[in-house]
This record gives structure tokens, sequence and C-alpha cells, in this order.
């Protein structure tokens, strides 16, 4: 390889950060705003205070109910493929948490969860840690449909992408039960198509922001 090409692909590697290097070690999972690291023990109680914060409790998933610390620890890890803490742009802050678990490798399938720390529900750069995130896993397993699960009374937020960036592929009907009524519970899925013609572009819009 050049020093030209190297330079080049450094360049590319930094636009949305989830680049393999040259000779690959390994994934950098760097965007313009949001980094992804892996999860750490020191990390444990800021997401079990999280967890059962009374606007993540009826959505994450104790739905409602209040393990112990040694529960949670052992539920942390349960299933699980691959997750990362989402650290806010600088000064870096943990400010959620990206999940892949229930991989299923003989049909390609895993499951994705996200938890965003209250403080950040409504800024945009947490969904380039998710995007980052997504780009991660299909890079390095061959799945081919990722899916994420919601209560009805959360589906509001997948509904800007429904249809063109993932499709409602099940639904239980009535099936959770949250003030005083009955809940749909919702499963989305993003194929590897879908993810090459509207995802990565979603991922790169962020290196265009200004």
């Amino acid at each position: 390889m050049t020093a030209q090409h190297a330079n080049l692909h450094l360049a590319s590697s930094k636009r949305h950060a989830v680049q393999l290097d040259g000779d690959p070690q390994g994934v950098v999972l760097q965007g313009k705003y949001a980094r992804l690291r892996p999860l750490a023990q020191n990390d444990y109680g800021y997401f079990y205070d999280l967890s059962l914060s009374a606007e993540n409790n009826a959505r994450w998933r104790y739905r409602g109910t209040t393990p112990s610390p040694e529960r949670f620890v052992t539920d942390l890890w349960s299933g699980v493929q691959a997750q990362f803490v989402i650290e806010t742009p600088e000064p870096r802050q943990r400010a959620g948490l990206v999940v892949a678990y229930n991989a299923d490798m003989a049909n390609g399938t895993v499951y994705l969860a996200a938890l965003v720390d209250n403080d950040h529900h409504r800024k945009v750069w947490p969904m380039e840690g998710i995007l980052l995130f997504v780009d991660y896993l299909l890079q390095n397993w061959n799945f081919r449909k990722v899916y994420a699960e919601t209560p009805e009374f959360c589906a509001a937020q997948f509904a800007s992408g429904t249809g063109t960036f993932f499709e409602e592929e099940g639904r239980l009907t009535q099936h959770q039960f949250f003030q005083g009524k009955y809940w749909d519970h919702i499963t989305y899925a993003l194929t590897r198509e879908r993810w090459q013609t509207h995802g990565k572009a979603s991922l790169n819009s962020f290196s265009d922001m200004t």
C-alpha cells in the first residue's frame, strides 16, 4: 500500500468511524458526534438507575419490576452478542446503551435495543450512536435482519422510519398492561438491503452536519 493510498484510507475511516483498519485490528466506534465504547463494570450503577427511572421503567426490560443489583448485572449480559455505551460529544459522558441480543446465527437475525438517558431523548446525535452500532453488527456478522421490539405506547419513536428504513413485521395485540389498559407489542425489522439503500445514507448524513 502506498502512502497516498494509506492517507485516503484513513480519511475514509474517519468519515463515519466504523471502518476496519487496513490490516484489521478491530472497529473504531467513533462518529462525528457520538462515540461507542465497551460497557465496563463501573457503568453498572449508572445503568441500573437509568433502567429503573420513571421514564424508562415501563419501556425497558423490567416493565415496572425492580430487580436486585445482582440480578440486574446478570441480566445485563444474558444472551448478549455485543453492547456498547453511547457517549456524548465532547466532553464525553455516558448517555445510553445499545445492545444486540438473541442472535440466531443459523437464520441470520438479531435483536437490537437502545436505552438513552432522559436528558438526551430529544437530541439528534444519539441516533448516530445507534446507527454506528447497526453498521458494526452488519460488518461483523452476516445478519440479514435486525429486529427491534417495542410496546405500542412507545411506537411513535419509530414512526419516521417505518416503511422506508424498516418495516413492521409482527404485532401481538393487547399484549402488555400499562396505565390501565392493554397495549400491542410490535416487532420492527431492518433488512441488510434496506440498510444499504437507506441506513448507510442516514449514518453518513451526520458527517455532513455543521
